[in-house]
């Protein structure tokens, strides 16, 4: 699983993703991995290339693992973010 290529998403896991989208009633939901270099996505729905920097890291989940942000422009950390200050305007 961890030699799966960067942007590739790993075979399995999309519906994880899908699932999550809709119990959260989300736009957009991912399976991500902890590495060593951060938080790798190896599934994701909605979610356009180059999200993998919008994660949180490991020190900032939630304890129950859930991380929800309802405004990416008000995140401390997140809000100057590429993908939230440009296209396509992640909220």
């Amino acid at each position: 699983m961890t030699e799966q290529p960067p942007g590739q998403q790993a075979p399995g896991f999309e519906g994880i993703a899908q699932l999550a989208a809709m119990l959260c009633a989300a736009p957009c939901a991912c399976v991500a991995l902890m590495e060593p270099a951060g938080p790798r996505i190896v599934a994701g729905l909605g979610l356009p290339e180059g999200a993998d920097g919008l994660l949180p890291r490991e020190a900032e989940l939630a304890p129950d693992g859930l991380t929800e942000c309802a405004d990416l422009t008000q995140h401390p950390r997140l809000a100057g973010h590429a993908l939230v200050m440009g296209p396509p305007a992640l909220r």
